[in-house]
């Protein structure tokens, strides 16, 4: 046997267990990678909805409140609870705002990003199978 025969022979058996390990590495991340990227991308898409049910307890709560408060026979105490309530509305609606503006930038940065990444890994399962 040459020389360029042992090389070339020796090269073949490093290219052929690197391929398979990069098959096994694919064949274990990939499954884990796609179910993140599915629970991320549906997290992401109940966000909005889960903000909006948190804020309506909250504002029911509050109209609660605001019935109580209507039948104390004292108007400075009626005032000043109104007062209070009216900016625990104000502080509710402000985050709803906020998480609802959140909730809207993470879903248009992030859900490409985790739609890309379960396909890529999609795609690798389906090239190491």
């Amino acid at each position: 046997m040459g020389l360029f025969t042992r090389v070339g022979s020796a090269i073949k058996k490093v290219a052929q267990r690197a391929g398979s390990i990069i098959k096994t590495g694919i064949k274990k991340a990939a499954p884990v990678v796609l179910n993140i990227a599915q629970r991320g991308t549906s997290l992401l898409s109940h966000l909005p909805g889960g903000i909006g049910t948190v804020a309506g307890l909250a504002n029911k709560g509050l109209g609660v409140v605001k019935d109580v408060i209507s039948n104390i026979p004292n108007s400075k105490a009626r005032d000043a609870l109104n007062n209070v309530v009216n900016k625990g509305q104000t502080v509710v609606n402000n985050a709803q705002n906020t998480a609802t503006n959140i909730s809207n930038r993470l879903n248009t940065t992030a859900q490409p990003i985790l739609r890309t990444a379960g396909n890529i890994a999609q795609t690798g399962m389906r090239l190491a199978n």
